[in-house]
């Protein structure tokens, strides 16, 4: 209830798109100096993640993160636009089961719609079919463990409320914690990396405690 807060996250938000523009001055120029449209943040991941002509999940999971900031920061007009752009590029033709990370793409999708309160059922229906026996969502990039692509699968099947599924995705994560000697973390193709830990722990939490 206290503006100060408000005006302070949109400020923030403010001063990422507009003031501090990273796009407007690297990778294609794709932005203006005067800021960023949904449409040209959208051109400008495509371009650094190299995925302008084939599709890439990770480009929804980079745009995901805005619309919960300016969700936060009361910018509801941004938040639509990128949720509408985020959907655009999961229901193109060519954004099939060999895309890179598929599963990445599909659950930050279903997190960013679900934020903005638009139908997410067949992009959870698609995360559904690939979970494994075991629980986990299927990495390519780390065929050994599965931590980050089961983690965000989880967030989304949290913020979904589907039970069974998330439980099950949860168990996996839980039944993989701590390797020696005597470490608390995850392993990602043997290696562990703060990003991943805390990816995890943010996906068991919002397991424990469901996003309203």
């Amino acid at each position: 209830g206290d503006t100060a807060y408000s005006d302070k996250a949109d400020a923030i938000l403010n001063h990422v798109l507009n003031e501090e523009n990273y796009w407007s001055l690297n990778n294609g120029n794709h932005c203006t100096s005067s800021g960023c449209t949904a449409l040209q943040l959208l051109a400008a991941y495509k371009n650094y993640r190299g995925a302008e002509t084939v599709p890439y999940g990770i480009v929804a999971w980079d745009l995901t993160p805005f619309v919960e900031a300016a969700k936060l920061s009361g910018n509801s007009l941004f938040a639509q636009d990128i949720a509408n752009e985020i959907k655009s590029y999961l229901d193109q033709p060519t954004y099939t089961e060999t895309t890179g990370d598929y599963e990445l793409g599909l659950s930050s999708g279903i997190r960013a719609l679900k934020l903005e309160g638009m139908d997410y059922s067949s992009y959870l229906t698609k995360l559904l079919a690939k979970q494994q026996g075991d629980g986990s969502f299927a990495s390519p990039n780390y065929p050994n463990e599965h931590i980050q692509s089961t983690a965000y699968a989880l967030m989304a099947l949290s913020s979904a409320l589907d039970v069974p599924a998330s439980g099950n995705a949860a168990s996996y994560l839980l039944s993989n914690f701590g390797y020696p000697p005597d470490f608390d973390g995850w392993l990602e193709d043997g290696v562990e990396y703060s990003e991943v830990t805390s990816e995890a722990a943010q996906a068991l939490f919002e397991w424990s405690f469901p996003p309203q």
